[in-house]
């Protein structure tokens, strides 16, 4: 049980540290390095951790990353959680202008990505509230697949 209540606070701090750092865009080169250097290592610890928490292969892993949709339940709870972790999925809530700060983190220098995110995200009808998490971030990466696919775009770019 303190194990648990250890991560959780780990993870709070970590994703609250990456909040913070999300929120300022400009500084200097030191400041910049660090900053993708927290966010590389929050990244990886979201990934770890919810490789564990949903027992996922590296193999798993791998498929999503190849075709972009999960398939099987196991990797679109993976998906959910690693969605959770940087509060893009929270209670059953898509929070999509939270999905474009992770998808252009660093860099979306122009904001292009920002603007063709924002355009495909907010022509989605997702019923958040109504699915359950696994469904919820299987369909949030289905809206970004398709909105791509239909701009003639290669959904891993976003």
């Amino acid at each position: 049980m303190a194990k648990c209540v250890v991560h959780y606070y780990l993870i709070v701090i970590l994703v609250t540290g990456f909040f913070h750092s999300v929120k300022s865009i400009e500084g200097t080169e030191f400041e910049l390095q660090n900053r993708d250097a927290n966010f590389e290592a929050i990244f990886k610890y979201a990934m770890n951790t919810c490789k564990i928490k949903e027992r996922v292969t590296d193999y798993d892993i791998e498929q999503i990353e190849n075709n972009f949709l999960p398939t099987t339940e196991t990797e679109k709870c993976f998906v959910a959680c690693w969605l959770e972790s940087f509060h893009v999925i929270r209670y059953k809530r898509f929070y999509r202008d939270q999905y474009i700060k992770l998808s252009t983190y660093g860099q979306d220098f122009d904001g292009t990505k920002k603007k063709v995110l924002r355009q495909i995200l907010y022509s989605c009808k997702i019923q958040d509230c109504r699915l359950q998490r696994c469904e919820l971030a299987y369909q949030i990466m289905k809206c970004v697949h398709d909105g791509a696919k239909n701009l003639g775009l290669d959904p891993k770019e976003l």
